[in-house]
């Protein structure tokens, strides 16, 4: 058997299939899904003594399955050392949206190598989206340095559910179908592999160091709006996989049509792309406000929330009147989410949301007049964490490894 090489990461190694040891499957996958673990971690998340963590941690290191990544400094005592999962081989990662493509390289131990991400008003059939995954790879290899080059495999994440082997659906990427694996390997020359859209909630999850909450919701609220969930550790889909499609919960039957083909839905209300449109359709009309046309009919939905986002900070009184019935909705469906399954804690996710802690608060107080027992249940609602960087090193794990049971 091969073991790794001692200068770290400095070429791909071959590994063995991983072990039928139940015990050391549990700590690999414990370890995948934290990204970075100590041992005395391993040993609480677990409940397994600290010599069999210790001789767990021994051979997986061994056979260059995991390596320890540098040391968390505490204030007494000696550093701990952390441990993370290593890849058989680098990897590009790739996320497609409805507004956005993503491409990343990590390397064996999932250092990040390059990245590229590429906006778009919206991808519009099957071809728009190869090409824009083919033009995004494109500018990705030549901002990688020559001798590593880009890796020839791709883990692809789409914004869709795979129902079966046949077929994706999906409500921001309509057009999307199983033959989006071929196709995209046949344009790139390179082996693609589609895998389960669970990196964000897993992302957001590594992110959380002090502990596991029994139960945590990542409320996203981007090209679409889900409320993905983990509990006891575990990410839950759902019998077909379609757990979670908070922004299909109809807020009207006779509203405006939805991606997902009925009408009324929430997504079709507060997502990107029907805020973007409103906000067009508003602002050409001849409303007064600060935020200027002519840069947004020729953005994107992300930089139509950003200009949204820096008149309302403003104060513009257009912009406070418009997000005002999306603070109202978003609340509505989040009373849903804590009556529903009373978590113990929800992330505020998506390019709508993200780093915007003003219109989190909105919601959340607003959301409360939607919760049982609001007076003395307040919504455990604080802004998620994980960067595209964290997203797409799940997405490339999750390319050799199951982690989204």
């Amino acid at each position: 058997m091969r073991k790794p090489s001692a200068n770290k990461g400095s070429r791909p190694i071959s590994y063995p299939s991983l072990t039928k040891n139940f015990a050391e499957r549990v700590v690999f996958t414990c370890i995948a899904n934290q990204f970075e673990v100590s041992a005395p971690e391993l040993i609480s998340y677990t409940g397994m003594p600290g010599s069999t963590i210790a001789g767990i941690l021994s051979r997986l290191v061994g056979r260059g399955l995991v390596a320890p990544n540098g040391t968390e400094i505490r204030q007494r005592g000696r550093p701990s050392i952390r441990y993370r999962v290593r890849i058989p081989r680098p990897i590009c990662a790739c996320a497609l949206e409805a507004t956005q493509v993503s491409v990343a390289v990590f390397d064996c131990d999932l250092a990040l190598c390059a990245l590229e991400e590429h906006t778009f008003e919206t991808l519009n059939s099957l071809p728009d989206g190869i090409e824009a995954v083919a033009m995004a790879v494109s500018h990705l290899k030549k901002s990688l340095a020559a001798p590593a080059g880009l890796p020839p495999e791709i883990a692809l994440e789409v914004n869709a559910v795979r129902l079966d082997r046949d077929r994706l659906v999906s409500s921001v990427l309509p057009w999307a179908e199983a033959s989006l694996e071929k196709k995209l390997a046949d344009k790139l020359g390179m082996k693609v592999k589609i895998v389960p859209p669970v990196a964000p909630l897993i992302a957001e999850k590594q992110k959380l160091r002090v502990r596991n909450p029994k139960s945590v919701i990542r409320f996203q609220v981007g090209d679409g709006i889900s409320a993905h969930g983990a509990f006891g550790g575990e990410n839950y889909q759902g019998h077909s996989a379609l757990a979670g499609q908070l922004g299909h919960v109809i807020v009207d039957p006779t509203g405006p049509l939805c991606g997902c083909g009925r009408r009324g839905c929430l997504e079709a209300y507060c997502g990107g792309p029907a805020l973007h449109k409103h906000l067009l359709e508003e602002i050409r009309s001849g409303v007064a406000t600060s935020i200027d046309y002519k840069k947004l009919v020729k953005g994107s939905p992300r930089a139509s929330i950003a200009a949204l986002w820096e008149a309302w900070k403003l104060g513009d009184s257009y912009a406070r009147d418009f997000m005002r019935p999306v603070f109202e909705r978003l609340a509505w469906s989040l009373g849903i989410v804590m009556d529903l399954i009373d978590p113990e804690l929800v992330l505020a996710c998506g390019y709508v949301l993200a780093e915007r802690a003003e219109w989190i608060e909105e919601i959340r107080q607003r959301a409360q007049q939607w919760t049982l027992y609001s007076p003395s249940r307040p919504i455990p609602l604080a802004l998620g964490r994980a960067s595209l960087e964290d997203e797409l090193r799940v997405t490339g794990t999750l390319y050799f490894y199951r982690l989204d049971r």
